[in-house]
């Protein structure tokens, strides 16, 4: 397989597409040193809501920017989760690889994208992401800008839109990716191994789209989707080790 062609496999299952027109700016508090936790997860596994309450607490931490994947695979289970996909259970995979594991399993958080530790384990959480906030910023760091807000269309159509800046420009080998991303979101369980509970999830991932650096993306917005709470984070990924080397985002609401 050449090299090009192994590229061209991992971005695929990293990211997706390419998308439009930014309209609002970046959120000040944010910063390209700070540290991406990416939580694989389902509403179909008994063990995976202190993991999102968890990751919620972690949300709290200005240095720290969450993403939330609902996997599919746990969809057998007499509970088929609303917010799983297939990519995610790819992209979940995809680590596997990187992180030369031969299992995927729920709830895993990943650190930075090099790291990986139980989702609900609070103690060896925090300290592996105090082991990479002290590491600090690799040498192939770069900065995202990341500029996003809302646009409405004569048919009344709803899209969010965003552009990410890199400087300098990225490396052979890496890949910028824009994530929208929604929070507060409720659910009734009726049947499967969380059957009866009230399940409150957050930072969940929509779209995941792959972008060049100044090019716009556009997310098309569901109905059922509350813009209050919609949210864009930009990353730059090394596809090669899965590291994280840039980073900005724009807190929800996108239309504020």
């Amino acid at each position: 397989m050449s090299a090009q062609l192994q590229f061209l496999i991992v971005s695929l299952l990293l990211g997706g597409t390419i998308g439009a027109a930014p309209s609002q700016g970046p959120d000040p508090a944010s910063r390209s040193e700070a540290l991406l936790i990416e939580l694989f997860t389902s509403q179909g596994c008994y063990s995976c809501p202190p993991a999102d309450a968890l990751l919620r607490d972690l949300s709290n931490r200005d240095e720290l920017i969450p993403l939330t994947f609902h996997v599919d695979y746990w969809n057998h289970l007499g509970w088929k989760d609303p917010f799983s996909s297939k990519a995610w259970s790819d992209r979940q995979r995809a680590y596997a690889r990187l992180l030369r594991s031969d299992t995927v399993y729920t709830p895993q958080l990943v650190i930075g994208g090099t790291v990986d530790e139980v989702g609900s384990d609070r103690t060896q959480i925090l300290e592996k992401i105090a082991q990479a906030l002290e590491a600090g910023p690799s040498r192939r760091a770069r900065k995202v800008s990341l500029v996003a807000g809302l646009d409405v269309t004569n048919h009344n159509a709803t899209f969010a839109t965003a552009t990410a800046t890199i400087e300098p420009a990225p490396s052979r080998g890496s890949i910028l990716l824009v994530a929208l991303y929604e929070r507060n979101l409720t659910t009734e369980i009726p049947s499967g191994e969380n059957h009866n509970k009230t399940l409150q999830n957050d930072f969940v991932v929509r779209a995941l789209e792959t972008a060049r650096s100044s090019e716009p993306v556009r997310f098309a917005i569901a109905p059922d989707w509350k813009v209050r709470d919609l949210g864009v984070v930009a990353f730059v990924q090394d596809t090669r080790s899965g590291a994280i080397l840039g980073i900005d985002r724009v807190r929800e609401p996108l239309g504020r």
